[in-house]
């Protein structure tokens, strides 16, 4: 069709391009029917839109067509916990919270954006906040179609700086971030919001200790479902001890060395993996 070359746009830059002619937009609803809206029983989308963009070079006449699928969707998280004697890994795996139907074969991409995962505590100070896909340990990018985030939180940070005993409630979030990353700005619509218990793992010793040789009883208060592994370093040891694995919260540790001809024990104490459920752990000394 007759266009005005007056006034429709012109490209200015790449240099390649310059003087080609933005005819238009347009977009269309893949759907036989006008579906629209989601489903969050199914955690489907129908919010899609094919989208096509159309140039034409003013000079020969030719024309350049760029077509893109736009899949309108959230995000959701899981988290991870992954211990070791000093701390706890903090793992988010983020993916689309609704997917396109199966019969329009779409394979989503993975989120993308400025997008930070920022925790809460009961009081509402942060207690971290990761850009998304950011990391450490290894624990962070693109896994298929999910991002891994992470941060690293001691044992003894999260102890003696901030909860000691008592814990607190955790509310996750992502929160859209400004492009230098400083400023937490609004929630990301409708994502996930994960409110979860920070629970410590006390290890409570019961009745008296025996110190040739060494034979303790604990009781742990918190303790999360799955096996706890314990370690043990003497005072003047750099490395630590694996003494073994407990699936019971009620543990009785015999060690074979004479606890009078030394300073200091330390135990600790490092649970499995856990989901959606985040535990620190107070060392033992003895």
């Amino acid at each position: 069709k007759p266009y005005d070359n007056t006034t429709l746009p012109k490209v200015i830059e790449p240099e390649e391009y310059r003087g080609w002619i933005w005819l238009g937009m347009g977009t269309a609803n893949p759907f036989a029917k006008n579906y629209t809206g989601f489903n969050y029983k199914t955690n489907t989308t129908f919010n899609i839109y094919n989208i096509t963009l159309r140039w034409i070079n003013e000079t020969d006449g030719s024309i350049i067509e760029w077509n893109q699928t736009i899949v309108v969707s959230t995000l959701a998280m899981k988290i991870k916990g992954i211990y070791d004697i000093y701390g706890v890994t903090v793992v988010i795996e983020t993916f689309f919270k609704l997917l396109p139907p199966e019969e329009l074969n779409l394979t989503p991409q993975p989120p993308f954006g400025d997008v930070a995962i920022v925790a809460f505590d009961s009081e509402n100070n942060i207690l971290f906040k990761v850009p998304m896909g950011s990391g450490v340990d290894g624990y962070c990018g693109v896994n298929g179609s999910i991002v891994i985030s992470s941060v690293y939180l001691r044992h003894d940070y999260l102890t003696f700086e901030k909860y000691w005993d008592e814990g607190t409630n955790l509310t996750v979030e992502y929160r859209w971030i400004a492009p230098l990353g400083e400023n937490i700005l609004f929630r990301v619509w409708d994502s996930d919001l994960l409110r979860i218990h920070l629970k410590p793992l006390i290890p409570w010793i019961i009745g008296n200790i025996s110190f040739s040789p060494v034979q303790i009883r604990f009781r742990l208060e918190n303790k999360p479902p799955g096996l706890v592994a314990i370690y043990i370093r003497l005072w003047n040891d750099t490395g630590s001890r694996f003494i073994g694995t407990f699936l019971s919260d009620d543990i009785t540790l015999k060690i074979n060395i004479n606890k009078n001809l030394l300073d200091d024990l330390w135990i600790y104490f490092v649970p499995s993996q856990t989901t959606n459920e985040i535990v620190y752990v107070i060392p033992v000394k003895v």
